[in-house]
C-alpha cells in the first residue's frame, strides 16, 4: 500500500492504474472517478467565478472534459477550449458526455489545466504552448490536473 502522502512517479502511477483496470475497473471508470473529483475540488476554488477548462487529446483532456461537464450541471459558468480532437476512447466518451461545443478562449476566473497530464516527455508544439500561456495570463487562478502541461512529471523540468 502506497501512504496517501507520496507522490508517485509516472511508471509507479501506470501501474497503480493497471492494478484497477486489472481488478475491473475501466479507463473510463477511472476517468469519471478522477474528473468528478477534481471537479469537486474546483467547485470549491471558484467560488463562483467562471472556469475555463483546457482539454488536450488524451485521458489527461477526459478528465478535463468530465471536469467541464459537472461544473456546468453545478450552474458555473464554463468555457471549454480544446485545440485538438481528443485521440483515446474514454476521451471521445468524455468530451461526448460533456455535451459542451469548444470555444477560442475562456472568459478569465479559474484555468484548468488538463491540456496534457502525467508521462509527457516532449516539447508543447509552439502553438499550444501560445495558447497556454495566453489562457494562464487571463486567469487569476490556474490548476493543473495530473501536473502543468510541459513539465516532466518525475523531474518537474519545463520540456520547453
Amino acid at each position: 500500500m502506497i501512504p496517501s502522502s507520496q507522490v508517485l512517479t509516472v511508471a509507479q502511477m501506470r501501474a497503480a492504474e493497471q492494478a484497477l483496470i486489472d481488478g475491473g475497473e475501466t479507463v473510463s471508470s477511472l476517468m469519471e472517478r478522477a474528473g468528478t473529483g477534481a471537479a469537486d475540488w474546483v467547485w470549491r476554488i471558484a467560488a463562483g467565478r467562471p472556469v475555463t477548462v483546457l482539454c488536450g487529446p488524451g485521458n489527461n483532456g477526459g478528465d478535463g472534459y468530465v471536469i467541464a461537464r459537472e461544473l456546468a450541471r453545478r450552474g458555473l459558468p464554463v468555457a471549454l477550449v480544446a485545440p485538438l480532437e481528443p485521440t483515446t476512447e474514454a476521451a471521445i466518451a468524455a468530451r461526448a458526455s460533456a455535451a459542451m461545443d469548444a470555444v477560442g478562449q475562456g472568459e478569465g476566473g479559474v484555468l484548468v489545466d488538463a491540456l496534457f497530464g502525467s508521462g509527457l516527455t516532449r516539447p508543447l508544439s509552439r502553438e499550444l504552448a501560445a495558447l497556454l500561456g495566453k489562457e494562464a495570463a487571463r486567469h487569476a487562478v490556474r490548476i493543473a490536473i495530473d501536473v502543468p502541461s510541459g513539465i516532466e512529471s518525475d523531474t518537474g523540468r519545463p520540456l520547453n
